[in-house]
């Protein structure tokens, strides 16, 4: 989508280039775009990071000015929009507020796969130690009055439709929630994808033994 918005909650402390939100590919190292802590683990702040088919990148690692990472809970919210044939414009949010880090988007990406606390591609890395709650995409670009909203409200109440699940740890188990939808499961990312038996309603939780699948949600 040439408009997006990523939100997310992150609790977690300063720690080097490790990843909270991630697309990128299974198998080319080459795209990738991603929100993440300091790539050298200097400070707090939220560091974007976007390459290309090709690996090309504009900036590299960009780094915001507000803080997210210091072992309490803030709010991310990365917004892209095209503002012309092949441009794009993105504005980082911090607690709701726009952060003045200047971020310059890189398309092509394509062939993607979404992570959440960790970059996915031939092999899994760049683990995020932390709590991460209300991962939502919207295929659009959110006002500024709408990150407001995200920031200040939960989201079973949000400006638009929830494309992704919360997830949590209860005890030893892991606790889905969505506020819509019915909940979908599949044994890899690409598919086939099937409702869960029973229609459980949020939240739905999996007990250890299960067999590991993904999950997400369908109107």
């Amino acid at each position: 989508h040439p408009d997006f918005t990523v939100s997310l909650w992150v609790n977690g402390p300063v720690q080097s280039d490790r990843r909270v939100f991630c697309e990128a590919s299974l198998t080319n190292n080459n795209p990738m775009f991603s929100i993440g802590t300091h790539n050298t683990g200097a400070d707090g702040t939220v560091d974007i990071y976007i390459r290309n088919d090709t690996g090309g990148t504009v900036g590299d690692h960009r780094h915001s000015l507000g803080t997210a990472f210091d072992g309490t809970w803030h709010h991310i919210a990365y917004v892209q929009r095209q503002v012309g044939p092949g441009l794009y414009r993105a504005q980082l949010y911090v607690d709701g507020l726009p952060d003045p880090v200047e971020i310059t988007p890189v398309r092509p990406l394509t062939a993607m796969v979404t992570a959440v606390g960790m970059v996915r591609r031939a092999a899994a890395s760049a683990w995020f130690t932390g709590l991460i709650d209300e991962v939502a995409l919207w295929n659009r670009a959110l006002t500024p009055e709408e990150i407001q909203i995200l920031q200040q409200t939960p989201i079973t109440n949000p400006p638009s439709r929830v494309l992704l699940l919360s997830v949590h740890k209860v005890g030893n188990q892991i606790e889905l929630q969505w506020n819509r939808g019915v909940l979908q499961h599949a044994p890899a990312v690409t598919g086939p994808w099937t409702d869960v038996p029973g229609n459980p309603a949020s939240p739905h939780r999996i007990t250890p033994g299960e067999t590991s699948r993904f999950y997400r949600t369908r109107e």
